[in-house]
């Protein structure tokens, strides 16, 4: 549930990964980049590349 709202906060807005992570409940940026990887097999950061909403 935390990774599906970080999913939609990578795609949608322009805040940083670790910014996302804390509002999403992850106390820090390596916690949440290994289970969002655990969860949806990539990174964060590719996420977002792949997702990215157009004009952010």
């Amino acid at each position: 549930m935390r990774v599906e709202a970080a999913s939609r906060k990578l795609a949608d807005t322009d805040k940083t990964i670790a910014a996302v992570a804390v509002e999403c409940g992850f106390y820090d940026h390596a916690h949440f980049t290994r289970s969002f990887h655990a969860v949806t097999g990539i990174s964060p950061s590719r996420y977002r590349r792949e997702h990215q909403s157009p004009g952010l």
